[in-house]
């Protein structure tokens, strides 16, 4: 989609002005650019020897049990967990991706996917352990 603005006057107000340029950038980058964009900084942030699973609302869905199974198997040498931007992660980094996992079938805020991953390796680790807190 392209706009065009034409207004009479100027963002001097620098409150204003600055909202304004924000909004105007923004709309610069198609979608596809921003996850094409996150995913070349998070493919750098990666380690060489790494099991790169993506977290996506079109993943696989896992129980707690075949979570902890597969936790286990990634970790060696190390697994890394790729959480995506509002947009989602990019399509190909998605294929290039060992697993793409679902956390749920509803879509949840970033901050509560962390949370939950967080929870579900804490409680695959007790489970490995045989620790009580499973239960």
């Amino acid at each position: 989609m392209k706009f065009r603005f034409l207004w009479v006057g100027s963002n001097a107000d620098a409150e204003y002005g600055a909202a304004i340029e924000r909004y105007l950038s923004r709309g610069r980058f198609s979608d596809a650019h921003v996850r094409e964009r996150e995913a070349r900084a998070v493919r750098k942030a990666l380690p060489e020897r790494c099991h790169v699973i993506a977290l996506s609302p079109g993943g696989r869905p896992l129980s707690t049990d075949a979570f902890t199974a597969r936790l286990e198997r990634w970790s060696v040498p190390l697994a890394a967990f790729v959480l995506g931007g509002p947009l989602g992660l990019d399509p190909a980094f998605l294929d290039a991706a060992e697993v793409s996992l679902s956390l749920s079938a509803m879509t949840l805020p970033h901050q509560v996917a962390r949370l939950v991953l967080l929870e579900q390796i804490y409680r695959a680790c007790t489970l490995m352990r045989n620790i009580p807190y499973h239960k």
